[in-house]
């Protein structure tokens, strides 16, 4: 609820922090399917301003974080 909240109030999560990890990065290592889902759905309909999450994730996966 509280990342919900967040988004409808304009937080930019599809900035990285120091690491180069996204909210999405932290959601997926804490097994959070619910917001995972969320921000990929929000994503997918480009209401994050995050067109490219999906290159962004795979280049970090490439690189084996």
């Amino acid at each position: 609820e509280l990342v919900r909240t967040l988004m409808k109030g304009g937080a930019k999560v599809h900035l990285a922090d120091a690491r180069g990890d996204t909210a999405l990065h932290y959601a997926c290592r804490q097994n959070s399917v619910a917001i995972i889902s969320e921000l990929l759905e929000k994503a997918e309909a480009g209401d994050l301003g995050m067109p490219q999450l999906y290159q962004m994730v795979a280049a970090r996966d490439a690189r084996g974080a």
